[in-house]
């Protein structure tokens, strides 16, 4: 069970060690290249095929910040004849993108009303204060915050690693594999931090 439990804190700790190089790579691009992936459904009306409603979702990595949107548009009073679906990713070489996106925040209802609920150390948090034609969820937070969250699981990892080399090698020398000292004379107990040896067990 213990091997097990090994195993899978291991397989958790490789694939947070994958986040890891991710987030890093895209940190230091975010510098002179901004990555957009979006997408959004959209329900057109019959005047001249403006949508109707507008549903738009998308991740912004620029200026060492990643922001997650989710964005509602409504067009109140139009007939919807049909739907449309789009999916696009698009690398632009200026970074002018603002990490906290001010011109989502507005105060002029009944069209937008997205408020700024927190900002600060790079996080930021828009959200909608009354309802409106325009609602915005946008979370904003720095790589460097992802880097530190996703280092964590590899760090502790390759704590366990070290420990578990330091043990077996010591056991193959015939040491404690508590604290190292030399067991030839007593090999079922350890004189100096008393510790039980498998032999001794």
């Amino acid at each position: 069970m213990r091997s097990f439990n090994r195993w899978i804190f291991d397989g958790v700790a490789a694939a947070s060690l994958g986040l890891l190089v991710f987030a890093t790579s895209m940190w230091a691009r975010s510098y002179w290249r901004s990555d957009q992936l979006a997408w959004y459904d959209e329900h057109y009306s019959d005047a001249d095929g403006i949508p109707a409603y507008r549903h738009f979702r998308q991740i912004l990595a620029s200026d060492g910040g990643l922001m997650l949107q989710d964005q509602h548009n409504y067009f109140p009073g139009v007939n919807v004849l049909d739907n449309g679906h789009d999916f696009m990713w698009t690398v632009r070489s200026e970074t002018d993108y603002p990490r906290c996106a001010p011109y989502l925040v507005s105060n002029d209802p009944p069209l937008t009303s997205n408020v700024c609920k927190f900002s600060g150390l790079g996080f930021e948090w828009v959200s909608p204060s009354v309802e409106s034609f325009q609602q915005t969820y946008s979370v904003t937070m720095p790589f460097v915050a992802i880097c530190a969250v996703t280092a964590f699981l590899p760090i502790i990892a390759a704590g366990c690693w070290v420990r578990r080399r330091i043990r077996f090698r010591r056991i193959r020398r015939g040491a404690c594999p508590n604290c190292g000292y030399d067991l030839c004379a007593t090999p079922e107990r350890c004189p100096e931090c008393g510790r039980m040896t498998r032999k001794g067990k």
